[in-house]
């Protein structure tokens, strides 16, 4: 709560001695940056390449991007001439969600869906150890949700992974979202799309957040139904709008 509390400049200096201290313990190509194409990582990305232009950026695409995401990544990818690699799973959502089912609302209650598992954290260990990489940057917030706000208090911005084997570095871990937008807006970084249509970016048929029916059925009313299909219901109502 202390650290959240502090005021944004306070903040900032603390981000650019986090990025100067682990860009001079580790060597820029030992570091690659956890890329989502979302607000927070790609703040992340526009602050560390001012002390490493050149750092590596892995993006993981799950095949079930929005596809304003993948077209914003890949054009910015293209514009700031990123050291970039796409990432892509070797089992797709649908076949996670026949194997085991959707995920469930709360990962910090049921553990980590074996659809994050297998889209996500998986391409990225095979990455790192191909590529021999020691540590992350990462545009994790504690703001997020009460379960990274523990996982903040008890790790702080940076820690050893077991489960990835790299030093996992969060520099905006303390920053609330209204100053990730003042920050992105004061630094002229270019938003994704997708947030004209959603307040999160990720995979699209996601059911492991709070609120996801409602986005969903209002993104892509055909995927809400089919969803609520494959779960096995026998009413295919949309939930109401709020007006």
């Amino acid at each position: 709560k202390d650290e959240l509390a502090k005021p944004l400049p306070e903040k900032l200096r603390l981000i650019y001695l986090v990025i100067e201290w682990h860009l001079a313990e580790f060597k820029p190509e030992e570091c690659y940056i956890g890329w989502s194409g979302g607000k927070d990582s790609t703040l992340v990305l526009f602050l560390v390449r001012q002390f490493a232009s050149q750092i590596p950026v892995l993006f993981n695409n799950t095949g079930v991007e929005f596809p304003q995401t993948v077209e914003f990544v890949h054009r910015l990818a293209e514009e700031w001439k990123l050291n970039f690699t796409e990432l892509h799973p070797e089992m797709s959502f649908w076949e996670c969600v026949e194997r085991w089912g959707f995920p469930p609302p709360s990962r910090y209650r049921f553990g980590t869906p074996k659809c994050c598992y297998h889209l996500k954290e998986k391409p990225v260990i095979k990455a790192i150890r191909e590529n021999g990489f020691k540590a992350s940057f990462i545009g994790v917030t504690a703001w997020e949700s009460w379960g990274r706000r523990i996982v903040a208090g008890r790790l702080g911005i940076c820690h050893h992974s077991k489960v990835y084997g790299v030093c996992r570095i969060r520099p905006i871990l303390y920053l609330r979202p209204d100053e990730v937008w003042h920050l992105t807006k004061e630094f002229g970084i270019p938003v994704n799309p997708t947030y004209t249509l959603s307040k999160r970016v990720g995979c699209l048929p996601c059911t492991g957040h709070l609120g996801w029916e409602e986005q969903i059925a209002r993104v892509n009313p055909k995927l809400y139904l089919l969803i609520k299909r494959k779960m096995g219901e026998k009413q295919y109502q949309l939930p109401l709008m709020p007006s």
